[in-house]
């Protein structure tokens, strides 16, 4: 568990070219929204979460099952803007073997476009109820 360190660190997340960005916007948009309502019901709906993870983990332990869904439901985040920091401590950690990396501008990874469209349109107040 990387928060118990003290560390963000980017343990997942969506990547794409800017030129399919460019070209795709409206779909990147849509993918978006429905994370954020995929987000919403996860983290809404325990034993529909639970069903998912033991269909996806293969796990049916119901106790391991909801110290698993306790453990990453505050990940799922209502806004998801990518943290800054994870990338940047992720770039540190990278730097020992990629030298390029101790210089890179966490900023350049990121495009915060679509999420602040999205936040801006009151979607995601929409989604979760004010």
């Amino acid at each position: 568990d990387m928060t118990s360190l003290g560390v963000d660190y980017v343990s997942s997340g969506l990547g794409v070219k800017k030129s399919w960005l460019a070209a795709n916007r409206l779909e990147a948009k849509q993918f978006v929204m429905a994370m954020i309502e995929g987000a919403k019901i996860l983290t809404t709906n325990e034993e529909f979460a639970m069903r998912v993870l033991a269909k996806h983990t293969r796990i049916s332990d119901r106790e391991v099952l909801q110290q698993s869904y306790h453990y990453i439901k505050p990940y799922f985040l209502k806004t998801p803007y990518p943290s800054t920091r994870a990338i940047k401590d992720t770039l540190d950690a990278l730097a020992k073997d990629l030298p390029k990396a101790k210089d890179a501008d966490p900023r350049d990874f990121v495009d915060l476009s679509i999420v602040r469209e999205i936040e801006a349109s009151g979607f995601i107040a929409g989604v979760y109820g004010k």
